[in-house]
């Protein structure tokens, strides 16, 4: 399937990351890591080329430590796809939620759908992040899949909404009040922008971003999509029968009716 394909892809990033890992004069990647990630000292001057492909909010606190990348233009577009070493568990958590809830978001989109659904809430994701990143405290950088991934679970229940699932074999429980508990867990983070809720990788808007882009796509994108393409077709259409029109009419045979 293409999802595990896409999944094989953030584990190659992960492996190229790890293994061109280059740390600052004098400082282990362990310092360097819980420096940048966590803000907990001055960042050395010289850091790893993945630096920059995470997201730092441009004025938040991030951002505005001394030696740090700080915010460029296309870090909303490479965050969501890049995870730096010593974050393999994040990465693991991402796997088994996709694992659990992705093949049937797939086969309901169709591997191609699938893809634009993929890319679209990561681009949230980076936007969420951006533009709510300088509120969150402590200071912090986002990246990974994991917000992503919750969008997929979220569509994943909306799909069934009165399905039912057994929590712990005794607790029944519909898949659209899964839903809305998600989305409020997710919301209660974003307004919360500080310890102990607003704290990791995916704090604040970025996760709140990826969440709400993936809901929004599955009510409205697919029937934009549909519309477009039917607009296109009945354009096509009736070019075609002008054309046919004009035709008959340079035509000097006689028309028998």
């Amino acid at each position: 399937p293409l999802g595990w394909r896409l999944m094989g892809f953030y584990a190659l990033v992960f492996g190229c990351v790890a293994l061109f890992d280059g740390s600052g004069a004098g400082v282990s990647a362990e310092e360097l890591r819980a420096q940048e990630l966590f803000g907990l000292a001055e960042a050395p001057p010289s850091l790893p080329f993945w630096h920059a492909l995470l997201l730092h909010p441009p004025g938040g606190p991030a951002a505005l430590i001394p030696g740090s990348a700080g915010f460029q233009f296309w870090q909303p577009f490479t965050a969501p796809f890049v995870y730096p070493p010593g974050s393999f568990a994040n990465l693991a958590l991402a796997f088994i939620g996709f694992a659990f809830f992705a093949a049937p978001v797939e086969r309901f989109y169709g591997p191609r759908r699938f893809l634009v659904f993929w890319a679209i809430c990561s681009l949230g994701a980076g936007l969420g992040g951006f533009l709510f990143g300088p509120l969150l405290q402590p200071a912090g950088v986002h990246f990974g899949c994991g917000p992503v991934v919750l969008a997929v679970v979220l569509v994943h229940c909306l799909i069934t909404p009165e399905a039912m699932v057994t929590f712990f074999l005794m607790l029944p429980v519909r898949m659209k009040w899964i839903a809305g508990g998600l989305a409020l867990w997710v919301l209660i983070k974003a307004l919360a922008m500080t310890s102990p809720l607003g704290t990791g990788n995916a704090a604040g808007g970025y996760e709140l971003g990826a969440v709400l882009t993936g809901y929004l796509w599955f009510r409205y994108g697919e029937g934009m999509l549909a519309r477009r393409r039917r607009r296109k077709k009945a354009g096509e259409l009736l070019k075609v029968v002008l054309q046919e029109v004009e035709g008959n009419g340079d035509s000097s045979d006689p028309t028998y009716h």
